[in-house]
């Protein structure tokens, strides 16, 4: 006798899920969750320089991007500021700003180089750019 209800109850959940279309993940009404399914890839993580000029650096990425960037003088030496020691998130506009004073002490005359990686998720990419130091 247990056995009859519990077959009952069965085909009756069955028949009810198998008498209905597939319902969209999307469609709440439906008995979906609400979120769109989205199969658009994620967009390419690039650094553009936008200025890099002796003391500044500024470059643009994607939202949320960890950028790191190095300075080499034209005398061979580097910029010992404390924002090139650490790694800076992107801001909501994929922007980040390294900044230092200068004049540097033993930085010579003549083209200095700046190198930026920034990554996010899997992703990496670089830029460079050189500026010059009058």
């Amino acid at each position: 006798m247990g056995t009859g209800i519990l077959t009952g109850l069965v085909i009756g959940c069955s028949a009810g899920v198998s008498g209905r279309e597939s319902a969209s993940p999307s469609d709440p009404a439906a008995g979906g969750h609400g979120a769109a399914i989205s199969s658009a890839t994620p967009p390419s993580l690039q650094v553009t320089v936008e200025d890099a000029t002796y003391g500044t650096l500024i470059v643009d990425t994607l939202p949320g991007a960890l950028c790191g960037a190095t300075v080499q003088l034209p005398s061979g030496g580097t910029v010992l500021a404390s924002a090139f020691f650490t790694d800076h998130p992107a801001d909501a506009h994929g922007r980040v700003t390294w900044s230092y004073a200068t004049p540097v002490a033993g930085a010579g005359t003549g083209s200095g180089h700046y190198r930026v990686h920034c990554a996010l998720a899997a992703q990496t990419a670089e830029a460079s750019r050189d500026f010059v130091v009058p």
